[in-house]
């Protein structure tokens, strides 16, 4: 997964949209494989969600934040779906910032 985060990268870097967008929907693709109904998988829909966003998906990434809800009553998730759907911007985190969620949420180790 880290290989499409950095062509990703380089394809948004060299103003190459389309490629971006199609290594994006991979990575939603790789990320719902790995997606259980449980607490485990909620880094997994966050960015699912947040990939939906970096390509207008606004629909997809709406529901993705309502099955975390399911999950996590306490996910910030609600305030997300307010913003979408009274047309508010809502900060969308850069492609390295998914993955460092992780191991913060995990491992109880703070990023530098």
């Amino acid at each position: 997964m880290e290989y499409l985060s950095y062509l990703a990268l380089f394809y948004q870097k060299i103003s190459r949209y389309d490629e971006c967008h199609l290594v994006y929907e991979e990575l939603i693709k790789i990320y719902e494989e790995k997606v259980r109904d449980s607490e485990d998988s909620i880094f997994y829909l966050e960015s699912i969600a947040e990939l939906y966003m970096k390509i207008n998906k606004e629909d997809n990434a709406l529901k993705t934040y309502k099955r975390i809800l399911v999950i996590d009553k306490y996910n910030d998730a609600e305030d997300k779906i307010k913003d979408i759907q009274s047309g508010n911007k809502i900060r969308i985190a850069y492609i390295f910032e998914l993955s460092h969620r992780k191991y913060i949420r995990h491992d109880q180790i703070e990023m530098i």
